[in-house]
């Protein structure tokens, strides 16, 4: 009986997230949850609760899902995406912020084209999105299945902004493994101050 209303609260919670931001009653969403609502059944569209408050951008109510169980690594639909590559996608930095400090790995590939959130953000635009997802240690350095960065998907798209955000970054990370591999040109550029 009990599984039964969590079940029917869990279908309750991923209706009322289906709402645009706007018409979202995040009062009864956490309501929902506290209630006990099943945050990791999905429904026939193979959504999770989790998965709909990344795409609508709901942040305030992402920390209660996964506090409640919801996985938020959890790969989803044909193309595998994560709530955070939903999120990063679509250009909702609070939602991408929270699930930054929840623990999301940034490195996850969806399956359709191998593109990381950090891709993603790039490929829209979604400048403040790229800067959070590189200070929180996203690798750019990852390829894509066209083996493009996600430099080399600013650049094509003439996004300067995340092109040059991702250049620096992609300088910063490549000499620093040189460094640590310590290549003779690394170490040419690299002298160490004389004291």
């Amino acid at each position: 009986m009990k599984r039964q209303q969590d079940k029917e609260k869990g279908c309750q919670l991923i209706e009322e997230l289906r709402k645009k931001a706007g018409n979202c009653d995040i009062a009864l969403c956490r309501r929902l949850i506290n209630e006990g609502a099943d945050v990791r059944m999905k429904d026939w569209l193979n959504d999770t609760a989790l998965a709909l408050a990344a795409e609508e951008g709901h942040a305030d109510i992402i920390r209660p899902l996964i506090d409640a169980g919801a996985d938020i690594d959890m790969q989803m639909g044909d193309n595998r995406w994560t709530a955070l590559i939903e999120a990063a996608w679509r250009g909702h930095t609070a939602t991408v912020l929270t699930l930054i400090h929840c623990g999301a790995k940034l490195d996850i590939q969806e399956k359709s084209g191998g593109w990381t959130a950090l891709m993603l953000a790039t490929m829209n635009n979604h400048t403040n999105i790229v800067q959070a997802l590189i200070a929180a240690g996203a690798d750019t350095t990852l390829k894509d299945k066209k083996k493009r960065t996600a430099y080399d998907i600013a650049t094509q798209h003439d996004y300067h902004a995340p092109a040059e955000i991702l250049r620096i970054q992609h300088v910063k990370q490549t000499f620093s493994a040189a460094a640590k591999a310590g290549t003779p040109r690394a170490r040419k550029i690299w002298r160490a101050p004389k004291t």
